[in-house]
């Protein structure tokens, strides 16, 4: 009893040696094929009868082969199986004297070039469309490696641009070497070759779509799990993790209050204006993100600094990332976060804004310090953890070192 088998189709019809070959020795295993789909072909399994398989093309204007073509083509031995796009499959015993469906080249190499003209959009569309899309997204390549810890949608561009797009490409240029070798066979008056080798066509295309999927099975693994495992909660007056430092441990007055943010900058559930969060990324163990604002009731900013009204009650804010990463990559995450704060706090001046390197800090492998006034922003590497700190205040540099030196130490 006959039973219908599915199998991918790795070598496109277009290839015709290769396809016919590869139709005939599944008939060898008693494969019949029934249909063409656009990534598969589905087959009637039954007894091991051996076939014969031949491509032709439809030049006609209709969208199938004209009924006077199929019926000669059926009286010469040749059963119609199925139509992909505008190529026609034919199957004839394998044993039976059937004359071929095309005995002169130029003209099966005419055929060819007019179907070729005919599909030049559908061949060509899709490489372009895959490159338009990496171009959209080439800003990743910008500071990539803040934008990779950052980013999760920078992991797919990231991908397209290194695994997608470079393997689409090369099967559609192995499809176009092997149509253009049989088109230089034709113009020099050798026939096709049926029984061409179809392994090896087929073992690269079946490498290439493997990589192509995994890669993309991967991804999107790592995007699920980096997102069902991110932990977002507000702070509360303790500490959530010994090796985080607080607000308090730089603005060290005893009147020193949480600053409740308003309703627009808060969930239910999470006080966003302060904020621990933690989430994982493949190029990172972990990247702990903190946010704090405070406020000191009864004291002013002093010289009216950080607001326009100068009675405005004093709240310091300090906000950080701490990126513990899996590579030694501390001075590429570092070299991409002065760009960034040049892009953020030097906005349209050109080279390195005036950041200072301390030379007496000994704890630290890099230490770069922006004086923002009022208060800092500060870089730091030690090993593979690098910190990127902002604190809005008036506490002096030194306390900010003196905390940021402090954490480095419990996280070593």
């Amino acid at each position: 009893m006959s039973r219908t088998v599915l199998k991918i189709r790795y070598i496109d019809p277009r290839q015709i040696g290769e396809f016919e070959s590869w139709l005939s020795h599944m008939s060898k295993q008693g494969l019949h094929l029934k249909s063409l789909g656009s990534i598969s072909a589905e087959f009637d399994r039954g007894e091991v009868v051996e076939h014969k398989y031949r491509v032709d093309f439809n030049t006609s204007q209709y969208e199938v082969f004209p009924q006077e073509q199929l019926e000669v083509y059926r009286e010469s031995g040749w059963e119609f199986i199925d139509m992909f796009s505008d190529i026609g499959i034919f199957r004839g015993a394998k044993n039976a004297k059937a004359p071929e469906l095309h005995t002169d080249p130029d003209e099966l190499a005419y055929e060819i070039r007019k179907i070729s003209r005919k599909n030049t959009s559908r061949n060509i569309v899709p490489p372009l469309l895959s490159i338009a899309l990496g171009l959209r997204f080439s800003w990743v390549f910008d500071q990539m490696m803040l934008n990779l810890l950052n980013y999760v949608s920078s992991w797919i561009s990231l991908w397209h641009f290194f695994v997608s797009t470079p393997i689409l490409i090369a099967i559609s240029i192995s499809k176009t070497i092997t149509l253009q070798k049989n088109l230089h066979a034709l113009r020099a008056g050798t026939a096709i070759d049926h029984n061409v080798d179809w392994k090896k066509p087929l073992l690269f295309a079946k490498c290439a779509w493997i990589a192509y999927f995994v890669s993309l099975l991967a991804i999107i693994g790592c995007l699920i799990y980096s997102l069902a495992t991110v932990k977002t909660m507000s702070l509360s007056t303790a500490y959530i993790d010994e090796h985080l430092i607080r607000l308090a441990d730089i603005d060290k007055s005893p009147l020193l209050e949480r600053f409740e943010s308003n309703q627009g900058y808060s969930s239910r559930s999470v006080d966003y204006g302060n904020m621990y969060k933690c989430r994982w990324s493949p190029f990172a163990q972990s990247i702990i993100s903190v946010s704090e604002r405070g406020i000191i009731p009864g004291r002013k900013w002093l010289g009216g600094e950080a607001s326009e009204d100068s009675t405005a009650t004093y709240s310091p804010e300090l906000s950080y990332t701490i990126y513990q990463l899996r590579f030694s990559w501390s001075e590429i995450l570092l070299r991409d976060m002065l760009k960034e704060e040049k892009r953020i706090c030097y906005s349209g001046e050109q080279g390195i804004p005036p950041l200072i390197k301390p030379a007496e800090q000994a704890e630290y492998d890099h230490l770069y310090i922006s004086d923002n006034e009022p208060g800092y922003s500060v870089f730091a590497s030690n090993g593979k953890t690098v910190v990127s700190l902002y604190y809005r205040g008036e506490a002096s540099l030194d306390l900010v070192i003196e905390a940021v030196t402090e954490m480095f130490a419990r996280l070593s």
